[in-house]
């Protein structure tokens, strides 16, 4: 849909004609925006020369997303269109742009739905960029057409991507940024064009916003479908029920304010970009009309996929009824009470660069920020481990309250195996169980913080002899537990032999395995 609406753009973007109010006067004798009015300039056609060479990368949002547009210029007295274009191919691995305009020509040689490589990285991610050709100082006709060509193209990228025409000059926060605003603004970037070339022709930067503006207004009226997601910016905001009729507008007030729309449509009119606010991600029900752009705070939305997925909740952050969710769209408040529950997922989307989760739990389906939940991440291990309590909760299945049970005097008092052990977020679970073994005898699963644990290896399994010192216990397992007691005393065996058959580590403690009265037992080293 948008290459037709271009192609049709590009056939009327030529021989704009304005009215002599919208032109403010310059700096030298020679008025740039009055020469293009009184001689009804015509613009360039585009020229599309896209080059396989470039890398092709996505915007932050996504391919396509363009949030803007950046006007450099070359720099160079000497050079020619053509030239600066067989150089950018040559070092392209630095530097490249989307499009290049001189007097005569508008030539696009990246397509400007991918990124490019323009004005350092923040600003690589989100906008097209254009370069002016110079002209020699004597040469104002020929500058007042390059200027025109220039002003051209970039309103029709603006109207192309349904982008607002926003000024970013003094505040660094718009569609419209010269290389020196992003150098202030957004950093990563040393230049300060196109303003010193502006003014040794007598021109200025305001001069040049005036006429992007003009052209911008002269284009034809249209709507067009996208997907976003927007909050409307304040209580005074006005929202149209007819985008072409002012007289229908109404203060968004209280009542509009504090919760995330669906934006289904956009529309173009008068040199104004509107988009239609809706309750439901439709554009025929649940409307709540049309409200500028600029008036208010939007992403894309985007769907990732519809695939059932499991997280857990990391205890953060809040749910909402949508994604993105503003105050009055608000289920849980806090998930604090939720931290490491089943989060049953059945739907992802983006929203700007952002993943959110649509899923239920207890009965309720809300959205949640990715960065609130974590997926469970499972390995083998090898520790021992005794329960703190007897109120200490064991999981038959990790976030998942139902069968879960409490320790009490079953399983409390004894050493148990951990052979995988399982990572959400913060918070790491243990696999219990009777016999070294993450499939038998299994009690179950409990927090880490709940268990005092220690790391099991193996030393070796070489007979020795050793000799009772008469002190300790001897136990069915190495570190064991009150209910792990094989023989509590051992002063009866005070220098008698002892043949081990195997030695393992218990955190930095050896015992040793052996046999008493035809009794396997464990003994501290």
């Amino acid at each position: 849909m948008r290459k037709a609406v271009f192609l049709v753009l590009a056939i009327m973007l030529v021989g704009f004609v304005f009215p002599a109010q919208m032109w403010a006067a310059g700096t030298s004798s020679f008025k740039v925006n009055d020469y293009i009015m009184d001689n009804g300039l015509e613009s360039a056609k585009v020229e599309y020369q896209h080059k396989s060479i470039f890398p092709k990368f996505n915007y932050r949002y996504g391919y396509g997303e363009v949030e803007g547009i950046v006007a450099h210029e070359t720099a160079n007295d000497k050079s020619t269109i053509n030239g600066e274009i067989s150089y950018m191919l040559r070092n392209y691995r630095r530097a490249f742009v989307h499009a290049f305009v001189d007097d005569r020509h508008v030539i696009e040689i990246h397509s400007p739905s991918y990124g490019a490589w323009g004005a350092g990285s923040v600003a690589n991610q989100r906008f097209v960029h254009v370069e002016l050709v110079r002209v020699k100082k004597s040469e104002e006709a020929k500058f007042a057409k390059s200027i025109n060509n220039y002003a051209t193209y970039i309103a029709s990228i603006l109207y192309r991507y349904n982008l607002p025409l926003i000024d970013a000059e003094m505040t660094g926060s718009g569609t419209l940024w010269s290389h020196n605003a992003v150098r202030k603004f957004l950093g990563g970037t040393t230049h300060e064009d196109p303003h010193q070339y502006f003014s040794s022709r007598g021109y200025s930067w305001g001069q040049f916003v005036q006429l992007v503006k003009a052209k911008y207004q002269q284009l034809p009226a249209k709507t067009a479908n996208t997907s976003r997601l927007g909050q409307i910016r304040s209580s005074s905001v006005k929202i149209l029920q007819n985008y072409m009729d002012s007289q229908s507008a109404v203060a968004a007030g209280v009542g509009h304010t504090g919760k995330t729309y669906f934006i289904k449509k956009v529309a173009f009119a008068q040199g104004q970009i509107y988009y239609q606010l809706s309750e439901q991600p439709s554009s025929t029900n649940g409307m709540v009309g049309w409200v500028k752009a600029e008036d208010v705070i939007s992403y894309p939305n985007r769907v990732v996929d519809q695939k059932e997925k499991i997280l857990y909740f990391t205890g953060k952050g809040s749910a909402y009824s949508n994604a993105w969710g503003a105050k009055k769209d608000v289920i849980y408040g806090s998930l604090s009470t939720y931290k490491d529950r089943q989060f049953k997922i059945n739907r992802t989307e983006t929203v700007g660069s952002d993943l959110w989760y649509y899923g239920s739990l207890d009965g309720k389906k809300f959205w949640v920020k990715s960065t609130n939940v974590a997926a469970k991440v499972e390995r083998a291990t090898s520790r021992l481990a005794k329960v703190r309590n007897s109120g200490v909760t064991i999981f038959k299945t990790i976030g998942n309250p139902a069968g879960a049970i409490r320790a009490g005097s079953t399983y409390t008092g004894s050493v148990y195996y951990i052979k995988r052990q399982a990572v959400l977020g913060s918070s790491t679970y243990y696999l219990l169980s009777n016999q070294p073994s993450s499939v038998k005898g299994i009690i179950g699963w409990v927090k880490s913080s709940d268990l005092i644990s220690y790391s099991y290896t193996s030393v070796d399994h070489k007979a020795k002899t050793m000799f009772f010192n008469g002190k300790g216990s001897a136990y069915s397992k190495p570190w064991g537990g009150n209910k792990d007691v094989v023989y509590k005393k051992l002063s009866a065996y005070k220098k008698r032999k002892f043949i081990v058959r195997q030695t393992v580590k218990v955190g930095n403690t050896k015992w040793y395995q052996g046999v008493i009265k035809g009794k396997t037992v464990w003994l501290k080293g």
